[in-house]
């Protein structure tokens, strides 16, 4: 006789999965984190992505991420893929970047069509223009001269 387990098994690929993502203490997941680097921050563009910076005094030790991918970039597919590419590239950078700050990346339509080397270029670009690659770096480098606000 074969028992049920009230536990679902993790689907095939799970692992790959959980490991793509950035620790939960490491995202951007409210609004009002989000608006705030909406409204304080410091805007970098680069090809493809637009990076916001906004300055976090109160947690000196601490980083977050945001990504936002809007539905010009195209559908559901496309934007998650993009999603996932801009993930990785910040991922991939995580030992060098900064801390003490808020990140949000915006991807634009541009990003659709660009091959992963070309984003996580333009990701480092912009984090490196943000004055944030340095592992020392605690807040940005750069003023309101430097970017959009």
């Amino acid at each position: 006789m074969v028992v049920a387990s009230s536990r679902r098994a993790a689907p095939r690929g799970a692992s790959a999965w959980l490991a793509s993502l950035l620790p939960r203490p490491e995202r951007l997941r409210t609004a009002r984190e989000f608006a705030r680097v909406y409204g304080e921050g410091i805007v970098f563009h680069e090809e493809g992505i637009t990076l916001r910076v906004a300055p976090m005094p109160e947690h000196p030790a601490e980083r977050r991420v945001g990504f936002a991918v809007n539905r010009k970039v195209g559908n559901a597919v496309i934007r998650n893929r993009v999603r996932r590419q801009l993930r990785a590239a910040v991922r991939s950078l995580s030992g060098r970047l900064g801390r003490g700050v808020l990140l949000v990346f915006t991807a634009r339509p541009a990003a659709a069509r660009a091959p992963y080397q070309r984003l996580a270029h333009a990701v480092e670009r912009a984090v490196s223009r943000a004055g944030l690659l340095s592992s020392t770096a605690t807040a940005p480098v750069a003023t309101l001269e430097d970017g959009i606000r």
